[in-house]
């Protein structure tokens, strides 16, 4: 066994990235088979009646049947798969996946002022990405009323414990589930491959912004994936990306169970809308001024260490 380990480590990271690639394919089949089993036998739910989203009656468990059914699937999707690779990969493999280093204090308030400044800014992306030609297609196949439904079910919270069950599948275990595999393991992989910080987080922004099956998004998500990926090497952890994008997937969740924010909102909140200036301009200053701190800190770390 320990020969084959050192066999594997061995390997080029492009051997590793098809390996990585082939391992989620695997584990993405069974876990997917999993859940609908799992579903089946705890709700009665079959796989049509679970996606039957035009039934103009309620289906019973439906809402509780999609959470499961996703929970299962983003585990065995995301995390698993990042975590044996990391395994595989290093000995230590919660270094590897950059957990062991918590982030500054000072680093980390930063960063969550650069998320809320970044955010006009990449809703003025969603909105230049929707003018794109034959994005109308798009846009009107992500936004009919079947997608709308499944948003609202997705959404649905009628007791804290129904909260703390919709938190978990649809800001938790993304967040910790996709920078674990983007950012941890994908991103770690290409910065191996061509030792170059500018092509590992863009070509992983690029693959996370088309894995979320959003045409008419794909400029914002891509520009918020860069984001975390350049975070993930200015801080040298993957805590501040991990908690950045469990803040932007579960703001509107708390708002929506705690404030009293309609189901609606989530729906609109994917609409995109022409930038105002009044926030973009002080936005951007903002965000430049922080990255400009964060990048002039992470050339004086990588002096140091040549030194």
């Amino acid at each position: 066994m320990n020969s084959f380990i050192h066999f594997f480590r061995a390997r080029s990271a492009g051997y590793h990235l098809w390996m990585f690639f082939l391992l989620t394919l695997l584990f993405a089949g069974i876990f997917t088979s999993f859940a609908s089993y799992i579903v089946e036998s705890f709700y009665g739910l079959s796989t049509e009646e679970l996606i039957n989203f035009s039934s103009p009656d309620p289906i019973p468990n439906q809402s509780d049947g999609l959470k499961l059914f996703q929970l299962i699937s983003a585990i065995g999707f995301f995390v698993l798969p990042s975590l044996v690779m990391a395994q595989a990969l290093s000995s230590q493999p919660e270094e590897y996946l950059g957990l062991t280093r918590l982030p500054k204090a000072l680093n980390f308030a930063l960063a969550i002022v650069l998320l809320f400044a970044a955010l006009p800014i990449v809703e003025a992306l969603i909105y230049l990405n929707e003018m794109l030609p034959f994005m109308g297609y798009f846009s009107d196949a992500l936004n009919d009323q079947n997608t709308n439904k499944n948003i609202l079910l997705m959404t649905e919270m009628n007791s804290l414990q129904g909260f703390a069950f919709t938190f978990t599948v649809m800001a938790i275990i993304p967040a910790v589930g996709e920078e674990l595999m983007f950012r941890g393991i994908l991103q770690s992989l290409l910065l191996r491959m061509r030792n170059n910080i500018h092509f590992a987080a863009v070509f992983t922004g690029v693959i996370f912004g088309i894995l979320h099956g959003q045409p008419t998004h794909f400029l914002g998500l891509f520009a918020l994936g860069t984001l975390f990926g350049y975070l993930k090497e200015w801080t040298k952890t993957l805590w501040i990306p991990i908690v950045l994008h469990l803040i932007n997937n579960g703001s509107l969740l708390v708002q929506m169970y705690f404030f009293d924010v309609e189901p609606e909102a989530y729906i609109e909140s994917a609409e995109s809308q022409a930038p105002d200036l009044l926030y973009l301009l002080p936005a951007l200053g903002v965000a430049a001024a922080i990255v400009f701190y964060f990048v002039k800190q992470y050339r004086k770390s990588q002096e140091v260490k040549l030194s």
